[in-house]
């Protein structure tokens, strides 16, 4: 009789299990949970951390930034085990499908069902479990189908229990509670919508490479080093994002002059790439790497070939172990175009560029994450016929002003390589077109640019230039948040986002104020950039954007409006408790 039991009762606690319904990942935390719910932090105790030290190395750094937030959240740290008989009775087992022994041995056991994970995009189930292993009564089980799947599965959590992915970079308050109740159930965290989705820190002199050099890491000279570089690749994971172009402006130390800038990178699990005028992982900015390592040499591809293709076979070399989406073609030197470059010529660099990948990243050319930036005066000798390898991403730029030049056609939108976007929230370039210091770019222009790319199956890279990243956050976020999950974003509603956004960060009696202010300041920048008021015609400058003599004194009006939202600014910061004043 036994033996007839036994394997019933397995065939049904199976059936349950594959049959239940499965939770976005939306609403994961309740305060005050239910019986049915798993205590996280409860009653002054948090629950372990269970992990495979033998998983990837990324899981194991963010289970440890989860242990952190944890601790900002609570003021009780969890403790990261290795072994199920040295963890609490309640605790969290996080890990990869394919590289955590304890994931495994769940979906062995059938405590777990993964059918709707494995093997897909950074995807992640979130479930609570009960009595997964001996000795443990029940366990918060994130189980990723890769190293980021399972990341962002614990920092979705993070968020949710009041870290914001802004606490280090805009000094966003951390949420006290004195409970948290993760919900009963399985819930799925879905691929995202953009396969690789980043940023590009660029005009940097500004802001963040002054901060890293006399503040976060003075001992790392004039550049972006791994001290810095570690903070922003933890918060690129705590947005979801998943690529970043290196900062590279002018007398900036390239990203390879620290050797462990790509390390900390493949630590964190971001994908490396560079600009649109840094061809395979090369940064050619005057007095940096090009006039280091073969000073006084011509850039020029057509009378120095061979040193410029060892130039790039250097690089991957080094760099071709880790994950990298490798700019292809050629430009000038600087931010200019390549005087030498002509189709034919450009057909020829492309060609090489793939040897040289064939030979140090892979045989299979194809297998290679490469890309194809129609930034500026590519873009016309693509539109000339320029042919590039079906497995190339082609990535369209805007005008540098928020509006896509191009987006593909119904040929191009069925290529294997795919297509991408390129993207500007600020942009350098003479005194009169120039915005780098103020986030002026309507969400609503971003939805309405990013939607149609989308809509044109531009869903294979999205890149973003951010400048200093700050004061870009707000602007970062909805770009991200677009990239992973284009079904939230069918319509146009930038006001939800700036609600729920300031909901978060501020709270629930800021946010319609805040809201407000920020749409006002999107609209008056609509009409002009404030850092755009000058002139130049005919050699002459002059400020005269808006009358003060029609339209009943045009230039007075827009004076008064921005003094009112200068006094409603103020007011805001006045009635909010001190220890959200920085943010």
């Amino acid at each position: 009789m036994k033996k007839i039991i036994l394997p019933l009762l397995v065939v049904f606690s199976t059936w349950s299990l594959f049959g239940q319904t499965d939770f976005s990942v939306d609403h994961l935390v309740n305060e005050k949970g239910t019986g049915k719910d798993f205590a996280l932090f409860k009653n002054g105790s948090a629950a372990n951390i269970l992990v495979d030290p033998k998983d990837d190395k990324t899981i194991i750094l963010v289970t440890g930034l989860f242990s952190d937030d944890v601790h900002r959240v609570t003021g009780i740290r969890p403790e990261v085990k290795s072994e199920p008989g040295s963890v609490s009775k309640n605790c969290v087992i996080a890990g990869s499908i394919e590289g955590s022994r304890f994931i495994k041995e769940l979906v062995k056991k059938h405590k777990i069902d993964v059918s709707k994970v494995k093997g897909q995009w950074e995807s992640c189930l979130i479930q609570v479990v009960d009595k997964p292993f001996k000795g443990i009564d029940r366990a918060l089980v994130v189980a990723g189908s890769d190293r980021r799947g399972t990341s962002y599965g614990l920092l979705e959590i993070s968020k949710q229990i009041g870290v914001s992915p802004w606490y280090y970079f805009a000094d966003v308050p951390v949420k006290k509670h004195d409970e948290l109740m993760i919900k009963s159930g399985s819930h799925i965290m879905k691929s995202p919508s953009v396969q690789y989705r980043g940023i590009f820190i660029n005009d940097e002199m500004w802001g963040i490479r002054p901060w890293a050099e006399k503040t976060l890491a003075p001992q790392e000279g004039k550049g972006l080093g791994p001290t810095t570089y570690r903070k922003i690749f933890e918060l690129l994971l705590r947005l979801k994002a998943n690529f970043l172009w290196p900062a590279m402006h002018l007398n900036t130390k390239p990203f390879n002059f620290y050797p462990n800038n790509k390390l900390v990178a493949d630590s964190f699990a971001i994908v490396m790439g560079s600009s649109h005028i840094e061809p395979m992982l090369r940064n050619n900015m005057r007095h940096a790497e090009w006039d280091a390592e073969y000073p006084g040499e011509s850039f020029n591809y057509v009378t120095n070939r061979d040193h410029i293709c060892k130039y790039w076979e250097k690089r991957v070399e080094e760099n071709g172990k880790y994950e990298n989406i490798y700019t292809l073609g050629k430009r000038g030197q600087d931010d200019e175009p390549g005087k030498e470059i002509t189709v034919p010529v450009l057909e020829q660099v492309i060609s090489d560029q793939r040897e040289i990948l064939r030979k140090w990243a892979n045989k299979d050319v194809t297998k290679v994450p490469q890309v194809l930036i129609l930034y500026t005066e590519v873009l016309n000798l693509y539109n000339q016929g320029l042919k590039v390898p079906e497995d190339v991403t082609i990535c369209w730029p805007d005008d540098n002003f928020g509006n896509i030049r191009q987006l593909p056609n119904a040929e191009e939108q069925q290529r294997s390589g795919g297509s991408g976007i390129y993207y500007h929230f600020q942009w350098l370039n003479g005194a009169t077109t120039a915005y780098p210091w103020l986030y002026t770019t309507s969400l609503g222009l971003t939805w309405m640019e990013m939607k149609k790319a989308y809509d044109h199956n531009a869903r294979k890279l999205w890149i973003v230039n951010v400048g200093d990243i700050k004061p870009y956050e707000i602007g970062i976020e909805f770009f991200m948040r677009m990239a992973w999950d284009m079904s939230k974003f069918k319509k146009n509603n930038p006001r939800k986002f700036l609600i729920d956004w300031a909901s978060r960060d501020f709270g629930p009696e800021y946010a319609l104020r805040i809201a407000d202010v920020m749409e006002k300041h999107y609209d008056l920048a609509y009409a002009r950039r404030p850092e755009q008021m000058m002139m130049f015609r005919r050699g002459v400058k002059s400020w005269e954007w808006f009358s003060i003599d029609n339209y009943n004194d045009e230039a007075q009006k827009r004076i008064d409006a921005y003094d009112t939202l200068i006094k409603q600014v103020d007011k805001i910061y006045h009635s909010l408790p001190d220890k959200y004043k920085d943010a």
